[in-house]
């Protein structure tokens, strides 16, 4: 009897210990947390080595009748939110606008001759810049892409959408953007909007921070 009982005992003991291990393998483990890093914000500001140049220039005439010089960028910085561009802010001292150079019927205009003179004066004009009464124009970071800095300048009661083509260089706590671009004033300048003349940006940013 001992020896007729013992398989039976043997194979029970075998069916019991697979249901106990099916039962344990089949209770759903739990999943491994994820953790999301957390976005890296960091703030560059202005360093007043950056420069903002200008020159207007008669459509199909460019090189024979212009006008060059530079704008102040008073004050501004750039956030980003893991490398890219994401804000930022500048204010542009539009009062404080210099005459550099440019060509009149193929002549050479120089910072003290007649005409830059006539020019700047004209710049105060309010059908053109208006410059001594608004003073200020502000340039405001929307966003940006691999080929653009995208954002609204608001001048003269007038906001303008303004792309500004070119890529961002990060270097340890430096960054650097450098840009030429064409600028459309003619919604905030009765006078630009009438005569046709265009305007060149040339953007040299520097920041750090």
């Amino acid at each position: 009897m001992k020896n007729l009982f013992l398989p039976i005992i043997t194979v029970s003991g075998l069916l019991i210990g697979s249901c106990s291990s099916e039962d344990v393998n089949n209770e759903p483990s739990a999943a491994p947390a994820v953790e999301t890093p957390s976005p890296i914000l960091e703030t560059y500001n202005l360093d007043s080595s950056s420069t903002l140049h200008w020159m207007g220039y008669e459509a199909e005439n460019k090189e024979g009748h212009n006008h060059a010089g530079s704008v102040a960028i008073k004050s501004g910085s750039v956030g980003t939110t893991d490398g890219n561009i994401t804000s930022g802010k500048f204010v542009i001292g539009m009062n404080e606008i210099s005459y550099d150079s440019g060509a009149s019927n193929g002549g050479a205009v120089s910072p003290d001759n007649e005409i830059a003179g006539k020019v700047l004066g004209h710049f105060t004009d309010s059908s053109f810049l208006n410059n001594l009464a608004v003073q200020e124009a502000t340039f405001t970071i929307l966003n940006s892409d691999e080929n653009s800095v995208n954002g609204e300048l608001e001048f003269n009661g007038s906001v303008v959408a303004v792309s500004i083509p070119g890529k961002v260089s990060v270097e340890e706590n430096n960054m650097t953007f450098d840009s030429t671009f064409n600028l459309d004033l003619s919604a905030a300048s009765p006078y630009l909007a009438e005569s046709g003349w265009k305007i060149e940006m040339k953007l040299s940013l520097i920041a750090s921070k």
